[in-house]
């Protein structure tokens, strides 16, 4: 006996960096793609710029001109207003409003730690 079963929902993760090339993905991912798919957008986002954790300085500043809390909140407002603009983009192209999905995250491992300690044992 056949099993009837529903086609699956395509489902799509588009990891954006807020960058203009990460726009021009979300507009291709809305031309090509099938508008019943479920999409996320998806931006792992540090606090701190790596460049600046392996600096031993007080870090209450970003390069002792920019107050680091004023500096993460203009960062934190950027992301979430280019996730909006990702949103509206897919949802202008056919997208569903429900099926289209903003998610920001924190890493879990740095690149530094994880990876540095290969990087200096080849030296």
């Amino acid at each position: 006996m056949p099993i009837d079963r529903k086609p699956k929902k395509s489902r799509i993760l588009l990891a954006v960096d807020g960058s203009e090339q990460s726009l021009s993905a979300v507009r291709y991912i809305g031309k090509i793609f099938n508008k019943n798919a479920k999409i996320v957008l998806f931006h792992v986002g540090s606090d701190i710029p790596e460049v600046f954790e392996d600096m031993n300085t007080d870090r209450s500043t970003i390069l002792g001109q920019i107050p680091f809390e004023i500096w993460k909140a203009h960062q934190e407002e950027a992301i979430k207003g280019f996730m909006e603009k990702g949103r509206t983009i897919l949802i202008r192209s056919g997208f569903d409003p429900k099926a289209v999905e903003l998610e920001s995250t924190k890493p879990k491992v740095r690149y530094r730690q994880r990876y540095s300690p290969r990087i200096m044992q080849r030296l």
